[in-house]
């Protein structure tokens, strides 16, 4: 969806039209954190169903949005519902599959997250052409019902059991403020200017930009939640996150490589250069050519999603055969193979 037109209709401010895009961002990413450990106490299903309803909800009240004031309120909501929909995915997916099928369940859900990256401006830019911009939040509606019915009917429930109750308040506000400045600052710096202040920053210090201090101060206290953090771990209390699992180098790997690849993909769809939504509506651009533009990025995940479960596949086909065989020369010496010596007189000793 391109927003030149909801721009023509509801008249807002340069200011509405610019936040009208970002705030949903600025909500999701601060978030998000919060409740993806909320939803291991309160049931990932529950909070899932919930997000979906939120998500709905905001939709709704962004078709009917008489001013881009109503319009950055609502889309704020649904980054309310965002937050809770996507930690709460990854979570149930972790807990319903097992083994091999756990890695093809995440590449499907990974090449699923990167196709809608061009999908999504498509169908957008089609529903804001043929019909008007309030059908592309109308379509959310009927999917969102549809995705909470399957989601009762065929997704347990689960939850953290042994999770004492949450205490970890500080660390949940600090995320919070952390992550808002930080996306705050990421998103506002081409219009605040990174060092110097543009002509119509909204706020300057002198000439320089408030942008370095927002940077420093997301740096500060994002430091000062991962030492926080640290110290309710070693202390066994609850904690919004356990900062001793980037120690794993697969789980510190992978939030890496995920980082680097949201940043390649969707930040050319989330952050269109500054002006192009004024200039497309001066220069009547179709709304779905952005769309049409973004769609090669469609088969990049379809193909890297269908290699990671094929890959997957395979090495659990191959780790099951390597048990078999293991299971059958442990039944023919008596011996456990993994036990045994592989050369000298002590793999002789084993039977082999």
């Amino acid at each position: 969806m391109r927003w030149g037109l909801v721009a023509a209709d509801l008249d807002p401010s340069t200011t509405q039209v610019q936040w009208v895009q970002e705030v949903y961002t600025l909500v999701f990413a601060a978030l998000l954190m919060v409740w993806g450990t909320t939803s291991d106490r309160l049931g990932r299903r529950r909070v899932l169903a919930a997000g979906l309803v939120v998500f709905m909800v905001a939709s709704v009240l962004c078709a009917f949005a008489p001013s881009g004031t109503w319009l950055i309120a609502a889309r704020a909501l649904q980054g309310v519902g965002g937050s809770m929909i996507l930690p709460t995915t990854l979570a149930l997916l972790n807990t319903t599959f097992r083994g091999p099928e756990r890695g093809i369940a995440f590449a499907v859900w990974g090449s699923t997250i990167g196709s809608m990256a061009a999908v999504g401006p498509v169908l957008g830019g089609w529903l804001t052409s043929s019909f008007s911009w309030h059908w592309a939040f109308w379509i959310n509606v009927p999917f969102g019902i549809a995705v909470v019915v399957l989601l009762y009917a065929s997704v347990r429930e689960s939850r953290q059991h042994e999770t004492d109750r949450f205490t970890d308040w500080l660390g949940a506000g600090a995320s919070v403020l952390g992550f808002g400045l930080l996306v705050f600052a990421l998103i506002e710096g081409r219009s605040y200017g990174w060092w110097t202040a543009t002509d119509d920053a909204p706020l300057t210090l002198g000439q320089l930009s408030p942008i370095p201090l927002f940077l420093l101060a997301a740096a500060i206290v994002l430091a000062l939640l991962v030492r926080w953090e640290k110290h309710r771990v070693e202390a066994g209390r609850s904690v919004l996150l356990d900062v001793t699992l980037f120690r794993i180098p697969t789980f510190a790997n992978g939030n890496v490589t995920a980082l680097t690849v949201s940043l390649g993909e969707f930040a050319p769809e989330d952050h269109p250069p500054p002006g192009s939504e004024e200039r497309g509506r001066r220069e009547r651009i179709q709304p779905d050519r952005p769309g049409r533009q973004l769609a090669p990025l469609l088969q990049r995940p379809r193909r890297t999603g269908s290699a990671g479960s094929a890959q997957s596949s395979r090495r659990g086909a191959c780790e099951r055969r390597r048990a078999r065989r293991q299971q059958g020369r442990r039944g023919a010496s008596g011996q456990d193979p993994a036990r045994c010596p592989r050369s000298g007189a002590g793999r002789r000793s084993c039977g082999s």
